[in-house]
């Protein structure tokens, strides 16, 4: 029958490639394709009892089986059963060992058999597609089950000053929502590992990094600058090798919303996680926190000043903290979400300017007696929110933006406002700093009390498989949302 001839080539095709990948598994060192023959050997030894129980199950009943052989079905479930046990608990044993004394991994030959073992797997499921028995059906979806498995992505290798890390809280980010969704210069990368926002613990350095070590709790900063370029020694290292391009996650490089990750330069970019430092603060450490604050830092703000604050999402109500931190006295926020509302009010915000009241120009030259503001910053906003921010701006006054306008290529200034370029306001727009010393004195503002930066996490979940829920989170942005995070290690 051509069900049974079907059932026979995809076990054919499986307990060949499942020897040639158990060798491939010695060569590269790998317990991960070591493991993987283990199992394609118990799809194989399933594959194969499906084609044998195939042809059994035709016999009609006799003297002896009056209901027919659809019964030894049970028999060789149990049997398959068996086997991917032993095997389990060989790639337990083996994992086990490897933990404890790890090992260099050929990851060019992953690669390799990670290829090769799609397009068998495809074979297989290809020549099972076609309608036959329910039997056939079964193979059919394990086979295509091993094809999106097998999809693999090679990391980057360890150099003397690098360090490998694993994820043990990540946080989801627009810049994230960009790339995956096609709004962003970066989303046309194939197969991208997105993610900037991490908590790890490190996993494996190179032989030259000396503050780090396996088993360290750190924070990953969003900009790993190479900190060895001109830009680095002029005191722009997040522009290291053009603009923006110290955020390396977002611009070059697989992010950290993966098993393990690798990170540049570890001394200087790799910072410890203080012990009184919970997850949820540090996680917002990495990119919220230092980019906020750099608003207020690039507005240079100074004690007893009024501040306008447009945009409340994450970035926005960290820039609002970082200018009560700063010195502000009067602290006006421009945002509409009642969650984010109520964190604003926490982190310091005096009034509240919602667009859907009125002009959002005219209500804060309302609240300043028409005076308007000595600094600005910007962490949200659209189009012309930069022209809004001039119009209440007070002569001598500076903008600090650190909001991207992705998708704008051209931003409206009101030129009355800016004095057809005479009126002595300032606009500063950056990329906030990265690198392990900043990561350490935001840290400390935490560790010691003088700020809490969890307050920005409305939505909390504890898998890594959970991250996709959270990105799909911050892309939607319901009403209720500032920031989702995923928290796999308390």
């Amino acid at each position: 029958m051509k069900t049974d001839r079907n059932i026979l080539i995809a076990f054919l095709l499986n307990i060949s490639f499942s020897i040639l990948e158990f060798f491939g598994g010695i060569f590269t060192n790998s317990i991960a394709i070591t493991s993987d023959s283990i199992h394609d050997l118990g799809d194989a030894f399933s594959i194969g009892i499906a084609y044998f129980l195939e042809k059994k199950s035709t016999k009609k009943p006799d003297k002896k089986h009056t209901y027919g052989y659809i019964r030894y079905s049970v028999m060789g479930s149990i049997i398959t059963t068996f086997i991917l046990l032993l095997g389990s608990i060989f790639v337990i044993y083996e994992s086990v060992k490897r933990i404890i004394t790890p090992a260099d991994i050929n990851y060019n030959g992953m690669l390799v058999f990670s290829i090769f073992g799609v397009i068998i797997n495809l074979l297989a499921s290809i020549v099972t597609k076609d309608e036959g028995s329910l039997n056939q059906k079964a193979v059919n979806l394990h086979m295509l089950e091993d094809v999106l498995g097998w999809v693999d992505i090679e990391l980057e290798e360890c150099g003397p000053y690098d360090a490998i890390c694993k994820p043990i809280a990540m946080a989801p980010c627009t810049s994230d929502v960009h790339i995956v969704w096609g709004h962003a210069y970066m989303s046309d990368a194939p197969n991208r590992v997105v993610g900037h926002e991490a908590t790890a613990e490190v996993v494996k350095v190179g032989d030259k990094v000396k503050d780090f070590k396996p088993g360290d709790r750190v924070i990953v900063p969003a900009i790993t600058p190479d900190w060895l370029t001109v830009p680095a020694e002029e005191g722009f290292s997040q522009h290291c090798y053009g603009m923006g391009t110290g955020m390396s996650f977002v611009t070059f490089k697989h992010g950290v919303f993966a098993e393990q990750f690798h990170v540049n330069q570890a001394d200087a970019n790799l910072a410890h996680l203080p012990e009184h430092v919970s997850l949820e603060q540090a996680v917002m450490i990495s990119d919220m926190m230092t980019t906020g604050f750099y608003a207020a830092e690039l507005a240079d703000i100074q004690p007893g000043e009024t501040v306008a604050c447009f945009g409340i999402g994450p970035v926005g109500l960290m820039a609002l903290a970082g200018a009560q931190i700063k010195g502000a006295s009067h602290l006006i926020a421009v945002g509409s979400r009642p969650a984010a509302i109520k964190v604003a009010k926490e982190y310091g915000a005096n009034d509240i300017v919602d667009y859907h009241n009125g002009n959002t120009v005219d209500q804060i030259m309302d609240l300043t007696d028409g005076k308007g503001v000595d600094k600005v910053v910007i962490g949200g906003g659209g189009k012309d929110t930069l022209s809004e921010a001039l119009s209440v701006l007070k002569v001598g006054g500076i903008i600090g933006n650190v909001l991207h306008y992705d998708g704008i290529e051209t931003i409206p200034i009101d030129g009355l406002s800016w004095g057809q370029g005479l009126a002595d306001k300032t606009i500063r727009g950056g990329v906030c700093p990265g690198g392990r010393a900043r990561m350490e004195k935001l840290a400390n503002l935490i560790e010691y009390g003088r700020f809490d930066s969890s307050k920005l996490i409305t939505h909390k979940f504890d898998k890594f498989d959970d991250i996709e829920e959270a990105m799909i989170l911050m892309r939607d942005k319901p009403r209720d949302l500032i920031k989702p995070a995923v928290i796999l290690d308390d």
